[in-house]
Parts: structure tokens; sequence; C-alpha cells
């Protein structure tokens, strides 16, 4: 009975780890769809601001203070921002796809527009390392440790001696008649006890007490492993929301600063003070930097889901 509770009590914290598993694949999902969708905003803008080049250059152009070349590559900066566009709405698609499918949904869904807020932890790194150490995988490391203990006590008894009881009744009888009468039979009545105590089974008992308490000894190294792992996931996930921040924040001023550079050479441009490919190289910067930071929010958001994902509790 010990060891089915104790199995029974494994299998729960099975479960529990499988739910949060399956909770960080649907915020993968979630944020892939975020991702997406600032990925659309940006390529949006860069399609906006090779259209504002487009005229500038063919103004120009027709006024004869730039050649033909620039009027051309602005419209090949044109195709291309269209291109990104096109692709962003197909990524967009194919993440929401996959949303529906992480939750099991027929009906089509999509991450909400005023998810995109900044991102933090809610706890400190003390908190967050005494919840590591009753984490998912270390919980499920110590209740099959619990089952290994329980096997090894149901290994002892096969030390004990076995009671059997028994209770037999019959009876038996001859008439003339050939029907079947209970009356005309004799009944007799007998109760056997038996005792077994094996001496000796070819060290069947032995072999297996030692390979129970090879189990218990493995389960013990386990939940030690799962403890260290944890300790050591605490550690790199702490680094990797940490990293991802300082890029978001890094990416952030990136992002305006290429902004006030692409502003600025636009107007030297239009004054004559520079050529479009300098206007195009900042252009290409800036949609650089935002790609960048992109892909810095998300980091920032699948590594806060991964340490939720360890300790077993929404941060």
């Amino acid at each position: 009975m010990g060891q089915a509770k104790a199995s029974r009590a494994a299998a729960e914290v099975d479960a529990a780890s499988a739910h949060w598993q399956a909770a960080l694949g649907t915020k993968q999902a979630f944020y892939n769809v975020l991702a997406a969708r600032e990925t659309q905003l940006a390529a949006a803008a860069q399609l906006d601001q090779a259209r504002q080049q487009r005229v500038d250059a063919i103004a120009r152009t027709h006024s004869r203070a730039a050649t033909r070349s620039d009027s051309l590559r602005a419209e090949i900066s044109v195709r291309n921002a269209q291109l990104a566009v096109t692709q962003a709405a197909m990524d967009k698609a194919s993440a929401d796809a996959a949303l529906g499918r992480a939750v099991g949904s027929l009906v089509p869904v999509t991450a909400a527009a005023d998810s995109l807020g900044m991102v933090s932890l809610a706890l400190d790194d003390s908190s967050l390392a005494s919840l590591v150490e009753d984490a998912p995988s270390v919980h499920a490391a110590r209740s099959l440790l619990d089952a290994a203990r329980e096997s090894r006590k149901n290994a002892w008894s096969a030390y004990l001696p076995s009671l059997t009881a028994s209770w037999a009744r019959a009876g038996n009888g001859t008439g003339d008649s050939p029907a079947w009468d209970p009356t005309t039979l004799d009944y007799s009545g007998s109760l056997r006890f038996g005792l077994t105590f094996p001496l000796f089974d070819q060290f069947r008992r032995e072999q297996q007490l030692t390979q129970t308490a090879v189990a218990v000894r493995n389960a013990e190294a386990d939940l030690r492993d799962a403890r260290l792992a944890a300790r050591q996931s605490l550690t790199d996930g702490l680094g990797g929301f940490r990293e991802a921040s300082e890029r978001v924040a890094s990416q952030s001023a990136t992002v305006e600063a290429a902004g006030e550079d692409l502003r600025v050479q636009r107007e030297r441009y239009a004054l004559g003070g520079s050529t479009l490919l300098d206007v195009l190289t900042s252009q290409a910067a800036l949609d650089q930097a935002r790609r960048d930071l992109i892909r810095a929010r998300y980091d920032q958001r699948v590594a806060k889901a991964q340490l939720e994902a360890l300790v077993g509790r929404d941060l």
C-alpha cells in the first residue's frame, strides 16, 4: 500500500511537471505571435519610409539634382519593403495558427494587442532560490525516491511466512429417482490452515533486496542531481533574463538613434548634402536595429517563461 501511494504521488508530480511544460510551449507560441506583430509594425514603418524616400528621389531626379539611379534605388527599396510586409503577414498568420494548435482552439485566436508591455520578475533572487528547492523536477525526483524506499520495504516481505486458510463443503449420496434431491445427500465440511516459510529460494530474496537497495541509491543520486540541475537552470535563466533585459534597453536606444540618423540623412539629401546611398544605409541600420529589438524582447519573454516552468508558478 505504501509503495502504491508513493507511486501515485510520483505520477501526480509528473502530471504537474507536464502541465508547466505545456504552459511553457503555449507561452512560447504566444510570444511568437507578439514578435510577429512587432515585425509587422516594423515592416509597415519601413514601407512608409521607403515610399517617402522614393518621392524625394523622384523629385530630385526631375529637378536634375540627382541621377536616375537614385529613383531606381528608391524603387528597389520600396519593393524590398513590400516584400518584408508580405513576409511579416505570412509569419503572423503562421504564428496565429501555431497558437491555436497550442491551446486546442478550432476558432482562430491571436495575442491581444495590449500584451506588448514591460516584462519584469515579481520575486527577487533569494525568493527564487528558495522556490527552486521545491521545483517540479526536484519534487518529482523526491517522489521517485519515496517510491523506491517503499519498494525496498516491500522486498523484505519475502522473508515473512505466508498463512493460508480454506473451507470446503461437499455432499454425496444415491437415490432411485433420476432427479437430484439435496435432502438425499450426505454433507461434510473441512477447514484447513497452511503455514509456509521458505528457507531457501536460490537467493531470489537477496537479489531483490540488492536490486531495491541499488534503486534507492540511484534515486538518491537522481534527487541530488535534480536539485543541482534546478539551481544551475535558475542561474542560467536569471542570467539570460537579465542579459535580454539589457539588450532591450540597449536596442531601444539604438532604434531611437538610428531613427534620428535617418531623419538627418533625409534632410541632408533633400538639401543636396548627402546621397541616396547614405539615406539607404541609415534606413538599413534602422531596420536591423528594429529586428534586434524585437528579438531581444522575445528572448526576455521566453526567459521569464522558462523561469516560471522551472519553479512551477507564475512570476
